[in-house]
């Protein structure tokens, strides 16, 4: 399940996937938000030793999405009303290396910044909530790329 985080003025959808292949396992850090996200935008954490990681985003999409908005009709009773709009929602992927994920695990991450246009948005934690997050999922993830694949056939049985 993603971690929705409060960063700046926007609101974050954070997640954890894993790519793994016979010779490879490729972490990547999923975010989305209504805010403009693009390829190459900046990811900064910075971990309680004052390290700073710095990830880039490698793939970004665009999506349409149906969100509340909540409009406030003033006159004589004051009554709010949702209505339902279509928005984009950026989804981008970072890739994170597996010692950088250790190295979180370890420290924790005390703040992020994330690049909006031609400026950025930032948040300091000191609960580690992301941190703790991470550790998580990559723990999850990688118990579930162990367990075999019932669903697949190989592609030889019965041909």
């Amino acid at each position: 399940e993603p971690i929705e985080l409060e960063i700046g003025d926007a609101s974050y959808d954070f997640y954890m996937t894993l790519n793994s292949h016979v010779r490879s396992r490729k972490y990547a850090l999923g975010v989305g938000s209504t805010s403009q996200i693009q390829k190459n935008d900046i990811l900064l954490l910075k971990l309680t030793n004052n390290e700073t990681v710095k990830l880039t985003a490698s793939s970004t999409s665009v999506e349409k999405v149906t969100m509340p908005k909540d409009i406030t009709i003033l006159g004589g009773k004051q009554t709010g009303l949702s209505v339902n709009r279509k928005v984009d929602y950026y989804s981008a992927f970072f890739d994170i290396d597996a010692n950088v994920l250790d190295e979180i695990k370890k420290q924790g991450i005390i703040k992020m910044r994330i690049e909006y246009k031609d400026t950025f948005f930032e948040q300091n934690w000191w609960s580690n909530e992301l941190g703790k997050y991470l550790t998580e999922s990559r723990k999850v993830l990688d118990e579930q790329s162990k367990k075999p694949n019932k669903a697949t056939t190989p592609i030889e049985d019965g041909f």
